[in-house]
């Protein structure tokens, strides 16, 4: 569904092209020199530039031609040149009766449905051993935030989490479960955590006890053992109390894929068949691999960047001793996304109250359609191996292209460091203890204008906490490392997510004292802040559309700025309830169009629209 201003800037450049060709001036894409900015024109058009670069003549001079041979489109009152510029003024009444109308009938946060787009986003797959720390939660907040803005700009979506119960880390926790003291009172997940600390000091002062992991290991892959059963039931109850702190987030997923379950559906086994079968893996007889199945990737080098710093060219898929890598997972299970080998899992509810399906032993079969994208949020530390399983799938030869898309991210770190799991320094960095730490500062600072009941109290505390880790985590660019700052990180004023939190429930109580009531729309003169704030309410659906194709989250939280910002000044100039008639009803339409707009916005990156703070 295309929103009004883009309507309004596609007419744009059709009269200019239109323009060109009467001129006789070269093709070029007109669509690249368009700006909405507002710094000369509502839109400005930087083509006769570009067109006097091309030919060595005056700007001024094309611009002043251009001008005047331009049929002004629906929705623009004027056009001038100045510098080089074309810049039109919109028609301040019909443009601003039509976004009122398009902000107040429709929903601009939902799009027509894009056909044949199944979009698998995979986040946070944190191992099954410890808590979420905040570098956890970097990874967590983005995948939510794009699944959402997918979902608005008309993707069909799959929130995934993909369980990594069978590695190292978990033998060794399995070996340590007889010393672990369980305490009913702290949360399981911070528990295991805790306890993986203190396995790892024993291990490094007592080096003999792994060969006894390494059989524990072993025992984990072997599908009906004591041990393998055990693994799982501690990997389930762990992803349970990680659940825990995703809803706390308003975090979700729609299915949890287990790497137990790729090796008992044999979805391992059938991804190598399909890798010989292409001669992209092979047996080695000889030398330092004898006996193990790998990829030789001289034949991906070329031309890859992330190869340049490569350490072997040799990628082993399964050892000599027949337990598969990580790497040969990893291409079964994104086979297994693509449609490639066939889905014969089986699926059963799982979490509180059923919140998601995971892969079970148990279960159904259900209906999941492959992916046509695929989008991993993943450390930019992993850049590589997401290189290798790109050339993989992409030499397969399917009849369809495969669109992996790895979302790169920079580290969380503390001022000390780096987080780490064995060390334990994530330790009062947790996601629970960040939400924690937030809540009490919300609540310190919460003091309504009326009368609020303690549970309603408490409630704004959560949402303004969640509000204030998600927005500054959020507003930071993916390619930023992040070192965590406590003020930072809970910060409830400025630029932050409680101040539009803040800006809406004002808006709403505004609209709550007047008893608004939508009417016939009915456009007085349109004034400088009423303007501004209208023209920001206009970018919201095309916003959502450059999210999506950037996977960049802080395109939304730039755009609340800008949104909340126009208001204010719009709110500081306008007298909105002690205006008359007709002027009233306007600034009230406006009121509630900001309040539509803010709401839906502040969703696209899981943050809930407050009407009283």
């Amino acid at each position: 569904m295309e929103s009004t201003l883009s309507k309004i800037v596609s007419s744009v450049c059709e009269s200019i092209e239109k323009a060109c060709l009467d001129a006789g001036y070269p093709e070029i894409e007109i669509k690249r020199t368009i700006d909405i900015s507002g710094a000369a024109g509502d839109i400005s058009s930087s083509a006769a530039l570009k067109l006097a670069k091309m030919m060595g003549a005056n700007p001024n001079d094309i611009a002043a031609d251009l001008s005047g041979r331009i049929l002004l489109p629906k929705y623009i009152a004027s056009i001038g040149a100045s510098r080089g510029f074309l810049n039109f003024q919109l028609d301040r009444p019909s443009f601003s009766r039509a976004i009122l109308n398009e902000a107040l009938d429709c929903d601009v946060f939902i799009s027509d449905r894009v056909d044949g787009a199944n979009v698998i986003i995979e986040y946070p797959s944190v191992n099954p051993n410890k808590p979420w720390h905040i570098g956890h939660l970097r990874n967590a907040l983005i995948g939510d935030a794009l699944a959402r803005i997918y979902r608005a700009a008309g993707f069909e979506v799959i929130r995934e989490n993909y369980i990594e119960d069978l590695g190292n880390q978990m033998a060794e926790l399995l070996w340590w479960h007889k010393n672990i003291k369980f305490d009913e009172n702290k949360k399981y997940d911070t528990l295991l955590g805790e306890e993986y600390v203190l396995l790892n000091k024993y291990i490094k002062e007592h080096p003999e006890s792994k060969d006894e992991i390494a059989r524990m290991l072993s025992l984990m892959h072997q599908d009906g053992t004591y041990e393998s059963r055990l693994v799982r039931d501690i990997a389930e109850r762990c992803v349970a109390a990680q659940d825990i702190t995703a809803s706390q987030f308003y975090i979700d997923h729609d299915l949890l894929v287990w790497e137990s379950d790729l090796l008992r559906y044999k979805i391992i086994a059938r991804a190598l068949d399909v890798l010989k079968k292409h001669n992209i893996a092979k047996e080695i007889y000889d030398g330092d691999y004898s006996g193990c199945i790998a990829i030789d990737l001289n034949e991906f080098k070329e031309g890859d960047r992330s190869f340049e710093d490569l350490k072997e060219n040799i990628k082993v898929l399964v050892r000599s001793s027949g337990e598969s890598t990580y790497l040969a997972k990893d291409i079964a299970f994104h086979m297994w996304k693509f449609g490639i080998i066939e889905d014969n899992f089986n699926y059963e509810p799982f979490g509180e109250k059923g919140r998601c399906n995971t892969t079970s032993q148990n279960g159904k079969r259900m209906d999941i359609r492959p992916a046509s994208i695929a989008i991993n949020v993943i450390d930019a530390r992993q850049a590589q191996s997401q290189s290798i399983l790109k050339h993989v799938l992409g030499r397969i030869g399917l009849d369809r292209k495969i669109d992996l898309i790895h979302i790169s991210y920079g580290e969380v770190e503390i001022p000390s460091g780096a987080l780490s799991g064995r060390l334990g320094t994530w330790i009062g960095y947790s996601a629970d203890d960040i939400l924690r730490e937030a809540k009490d500062r919300a609540r310190a600072m919460i003091k309504p204008k009326f009368e609020m009941s303690h549970l309603e109290k408490e409630e704004i505390s959560h949402h303004a906490a969640v509000a204030a880790i998600k927005f500054e985590f959020l507003k930071i660019g993916l390619e930023k490392k992040i070192v965590f700052s406590w003020d930072k990180a809970l910060s409830l004023e400025g630029n932050s997510g409680p101040y539009h939190q803040y800006m809406h429930a004002r808006a709403h109580r505004i609209l709550e004292e007047s008893h608004y009531s939508k009417q016939r729309i009915n456009v007085v003169e349109v004034l400088d802040p009423e303007f501004a704030i209208i023209k920001e309410i206009a970018k919201a659906k095309d916003i959502i559309y450059k999210a999506q194709a950037e996977n960049k989250p802080n395109v939304i939280t730039d755009y609340l700025n800008d949104l909340s910002r126009a208001f204010s000044k719009f709110y500081e100039h306008c007298p909105i309830l002690k205006a008359e008639d007709e002027r009233r009803e306007f600034l009230l339409d406006i009121t509630r169009a900001f309040e539509r707009t803010s709401k839906g916005t502040l969703n696209l990156i899981g943050i809930k629209a407050l009407e009283r703070m």
